[in-house]
């Protein structure tokens, strides 16, 4: 008797650890956890306690994330099952199903999931009474001839053998039981984007044809490899010429489009800029605005003359330089506050008083000009840019009237 007191103190510890750092990291632990819990259980069985070896379960399966939950839940079956317990096995083979279904995280509800189908095909906790009642991703077969397509559709090079496939094997997924062998592998494999992709290609091809989605496709395909190259160019003169020698390349709407998905990368931000700007001006000028940082503020003042806060934004974009000079990074942007923000008139004061104690005499004066004539260009905005060409040439207080320093080489905005 003391031996095994001494024994279930020394497992339950080891649950008591397992089950902590299971919840922390079940990825890791999970397995760990579950083998201190069979063990616990053993005793407890042994001890003629078995409702206490399922509550330890409970209080661990309380603590983890749904599809490690379900996970746990299987391992809790196979123990009832090898115990004779036999509906309680099938009980916690259905609550996994459940569980797995309530993971958010693609990864982990397919892991589940996965497990759950393993523990449906192992007789020992199969629970054959029971299958009805389970979705179709626990119950409906998936042919090996399906999942070999899918290999080959995810690990495909390109489009070419895609293309390849689909011409194969359109026919076949796209009847009853091969849009049902699809469904229950997209439940199996959530993580796996490209199971969806397919599922997608297919509904165009039930709904326009088989050639027109692969033209459509491969056209796609074809402007996503050109841009690519695009933007892989090493060196500014490199990316000009490829522009150069693909001209429909920025033309085309695909372009801008897939480059504003991915504007949080400062690259990408610029090469939308590049192509905003091409619709704009010639190429050789935007290229030489993306290069030369005085071009771009010359350019940028202008779009300040002609009210344009569109070709203002693409010039941030296309030349981020703009947002680290002094004065002239606070002038714009107070600027292009006022043009296209009817609420950001503070922040654009404040753009301003920034810029007014940054720049000379000169520029301050030259900026305020600019912003009254610009007043009289927007009757609408008047009232808004005058307020900011006053901050400009207001007086600063407690301070000499600053001169500009001697053929400095600052641009003068």
């Amino acid at each position: 008797v003391g031996q095994r007191s001494e024994a279930l103190h020394s497992i339950t510890e080891a649950v008591t650890h397992y089950r902590q750092l299971a919840q922390a990291n079940p990825a890791a632990f999970l397995p760990d956890l579950a083998g201190s819990l069979n063990n616990l259980a053993n005793q407890q069985a042994e001890a003629g306690q078995p409702a206490l070896a399922v509550a330890a379960y409970d209080e661990a399966i309380a603590l983890l994330r749904p599809a490690a939950q379900a996970e746990l839940l299987l391992h809790r079956a196979r123990w009832r099952a090898g115990h004779g317990d036999r509906d309680g096995a099938g009980d916690d083979v259905k609550c996994a199903t459940a569980a797995a279904d309530n993971d958010d995280d693609p990864a982990w509800a397919g892991r589940a999931r996965r497990a759950v189908r393993a523990a449906l095909d192992d007789p020992a906790t199969a629970a054959p009474g029971r299958v009805a009642e389970l979705p179709a991703w626990a119950r409906e077969p998936l042919p090996d001839q399906l999942l070999e397509t899918l290999d080959r559709w995810t690990s495909a090079p390109g489009w070419a053998p895609r293309e390849e496939l689909l011409r194969e094997h359109h026919t076949g997924l796209l009847d009853g039981p091969g849009q049902r062998a699809l469904q229950v592998a997209e439940a199996l494999f959530p993580e796996v984007d490209e199971i969806g992709e397919l599922r997608e290609v297919l509904g165009h091809i039930a709904e326009h044809g088989l050639e027109p989605v692969l033209a459509e496709l491969r056209a796609g395909h074809a402007h996503a490899g050109l841009l690519r190259q695009w933007l892989a160019t090493d060196t500014w003169a490199d990316s000009h010429d490829f522009a150069r020698r693909h001209p429909q390349l920025l033309t085309d709407p695909r372009t801008a489009a897939t480059l504003e998905t991915y504007r949080d990368d400062p690259m990408l931000a610029r090469h939308l800029g590049i192509v905003r700007l091409a619709t704009r001006r010639p190429l050789d000028d935007v290229y030489d605005l993306v290069i030369d940082p005085t071009m771009a503020v010359d350019a940028a003042m202008g779009a300040v003359e002609d009210g344009d806060a569109a070709a203002l934004a693409d010039l941030f974009l296309a030349a981020p330089a703009l947002g680290t000079l002094p004065f002239v990074a606070p002038y714009l942007h107070g600027t292009l506050l006022a043009l296209s923000d009817t609420a950001g008139q503070d922040e654009a004061e404040e753009q301003l008083r920034s810029a007014a104690g940054q720049g000379t005499q000169t520029q301050r004066a030259a900026g305020a000009a600019r912003l009254r004539r610009l007043a009289r260009d927007l009757p609408q905005l008047a009232d808004r840019l005058t307020t900011l060409a006053g901050i400009l040439t207001a007086p600063a207080q407690d301070e000499e009237p600053r001169r500009d320093p001697p053929d400095s080489g600052a641009p003068v905005a």
